[in-house]
């Protein structure tokens, strides 16, 4: 009891997602400064995100003139 078998996942995107990739970047700033996790989700916690997509559309956009 207690022993499985593991199996690779027969998904055809498996390892090549988005999320895979954040997966990579996560585990790359987190070698390179070890207190990143906790960081990045106390930056995510004590953000102020309202209007934050208004604000970044807005930034996107050529000036007028």
């Amino acid at each position: 009891m207690g022993h499985f078998l593991v199996i690779a996942n027969p998904c055809p995107a498996s390892g090549l997602t988005r999320g895979e990739e954040v997966k990579q970047v996560a585990g790359y700033l987190t070698r390179l400064y070890p207190d990143f996790k906790e960081r990045f989700l106390t930056a995510l916690k004590t953000a102020d995100l309202r209007n934050f997509w208004f604000k970044a559309a807005e930034e996107k956009q050529p000036p007028r003139g």
